[in-house]
């Protein structure tokens, strides 16, 4: 049996950016596999056409940015006001460093997650493309396990937040071309999942190959 869609995949594996010898992003191991359902919507179109029509057995393949994260948009590198970060009259200065990734919300109440990239005396430059837009990944692994998707597992895993699907708030955010503004705000009331600054979601963190 090989995967296709509305099959069930046990799959242990690594992901790293820009080849094989590359930084390790996530690792999924033998004794703990991931069980991805194939055709549903939850995996960035480079992992889920890497799978397709392999068998149980090791693998690896690459992935371009075109079917990952995208290209880095500039326009998605934008100042914030410093009076974005007060809080209670107090800028919040331990957020303010180089790097920081920051959960926030644009004007329309959308979760937004910016790094610093660059700190001015009124400015915050923040870069709001995806950690890894515009790279090459990696993935090599083993599928321990296939099978034909029943009912059951279709209604578990087609909808909701359920492993960072796209229609959440805080998902992965496959080419996502939204614009923050300076009306963004410090997301800090832990709403829809989100917790609070500086700290991604527990569905930001689950998987580098969901949506």
């Amino acid at each position: 049996m090989v995967i296709e869609n509305n099959t069930i995949a046990n799959v242990a594996y690594k992901i790293y950016i820009n080849g094989p010898e590359g930084d390790l992003v996530e690792s999924v191991e033998e004794h703990s596999p991931r069980e991805i359902l194939l055709g549903s919507d939850h995996l960035i179109s480079g992992f889920e056409n890497g799978l397709l029509g392999k068998g149980v057995g090791t693998f690896s393949f690459k992935i371009s940015p075109e079917d990952a994260f995208g290209p880095v948009f500039p326009e998605l590198k934008v100042p914030v006001s410093k009076d974005t970060f007060m809080d209670q009259g107090t800028l919040r200065s331990d957020l303010l460093y180089i790097n920081n990734a920051i959960n926030m919300l644009d004007q329309n109440g959308r979760k937004l997650r910016g790094v610093i990239t660059e700190i001015g005396d009124n400015d915050v430059l923040m870069d709001f493309n995806h950690p890894f837009a515009g790279k090459d990944l990696y993935v090599s692994g083993n599928i321990l396990s296939i099978r034909t998707a029943n009912e059951y597992d279709l209604a578990a895993h087609g909808g909701g937040c359920g492993c960072g699907g796209s229609s959440c708030g805080c998902g992965g955010g496959h080419h996502h071309h939204d614009h923050a503004t300076n009306d963004s705000c410090c997301s800090d009331h832990g709403e829809e999942g989100c917790d609070a600054c500086g700290t991604p979601s527990q569905k930001q963190q689950q998987s580098v190959m969901s949506r």
